[in-house]
């Protein structure tokens, strides 16, 4: 069989603010390389404030943040679908482009299933008829995402060990695909060999740290006018699903009157602490080179470009 080499890839992974964005930033000037967004939520336009976008500009048709290349940023309007499907697809795409280009494609984000998904080389499940679809949102609105979630457990219990509950598109996924195809959700994840090869470096923060990073970003979110933000999106695309996520969903609940400011922004806090924790056991499964410095990410990141195919 012939020998061909696999397109090396750096990916920074990392739980919410714990400054994967800054490293990826760091390393690509370092390694003159551009970025790869591997986050659900910031492909999308004026989705700012509570995605903790980068702040970048467009220079032309292409985003920089830094004097850096970004994608997958800024890219698709709320009312639009994004799946993990159409990130691989681009992402691939993307890769073999900034390679033929000369440079190192370094991906970036916390969305532990896209990246997942691009490092396993899935075989992701089909799109279904929008009406199978549509009869599971409808459920959600009438009956709430426990419902949904106890219906995931009992259809197929394994994929309800790594699709999360408060992710509501995701389980509303799950649910139309084993209900399009007839087979659970878990089984077809399947993966086959990559012409990838990727180095996995995570960030390294005590849990402590993290959740006191969280909750400054948070005040922060809510002082840059995350409210007028949400306020806004919801007057000119009404309640997409891009909208149910953390940070988005809380302020819709008290702009709705379903709970004071106070409360929503404590929920938004409580929420993120606990998706950090599903970040954390999703990581888990990963091969990653845990750092605390730039210095050893960079030695990392050397060792790993000079290492030869086997």
């Amino acid at each position: 069989m012939e020998n061909i080499s696999k397109i090396k890839v750096i990916s920074v992974v990392g739980y919410t603010a714990s400054g994967k964005t800054e490293m990826a930033v760091h390393l690509a000037d370092k390694f003159s390389g551009e970025v790869i967004s591997a986050d659900s939520r910031q492909i999308y336009k004026e989705m700012d404030i509570g995605t903790a976008k980068p702040d970048g500009r467009w220079q032309g048709d292409v985003y920089i943040y830094k004097n850096i290349v970004h994608y997958l940023i800024d890219e698709k309007f709320p009312s639009e679908d994004y799946s993990v499907s159409e990130f691989k697809q681009r992402s691939e795409d993307l890769i073999v482009d900034i390679v033929s280009r000369g440079k190192l494609p370094i991906l970036v984000g916390g969305t532990g299933q896209y990246i997942t998904a691009l490092i396993d080389n899935w075989k992701i499940p089909p799109q279904v008829p929008d009406k199978i679809r549509d009869k599971y949102q409808k459920l959600y609105e009438e009956k709430g995402k426990e419902y949904l979630w106890q219906m995931l457990k009992e259809k197929d219990p394994q994929a309800a060990e790594f699709v999360q509950k408060d992710n509501i598109r995701r389980l509303i996924r799950a649910l139309e695909v084993i209900e399009a195809t007839g087979e659970k959700f878990s089984s077809l994840r399947r993966k086959e060999d990559s012409r990838f090869r990727f180095l996995l470096i995570g960030i390294d923060i005590n849990r402590d740290e993290l959740y006191r990073r969280i909750d400054k970003r948070v005040d922060e979110m809510i002082d840059r006018g995350l409210v007028d933000e949400v306020r806004r999106l919801i007057d000119r695309y009404g309640r997409v699903k891009s909208f149910q996520t953390i940070g988005y969903q809380e302020i819709i609940d008290y702009l709705d009157g379903e709970t004071d400011l106070k409360t929503a922004v404590d929920k938004i806090k409580t929420n993120t602490h606990r998706f950090v924790r599903h970040q954390m056991n999703w990581f888990k499964k990963m091969d990653i080179k845990w750092i605390k410095d730039k210095e050893k990410a960079e030695k990392e990141v050397e060792n790993f470009l000079s290492l030869k195919e086997n």
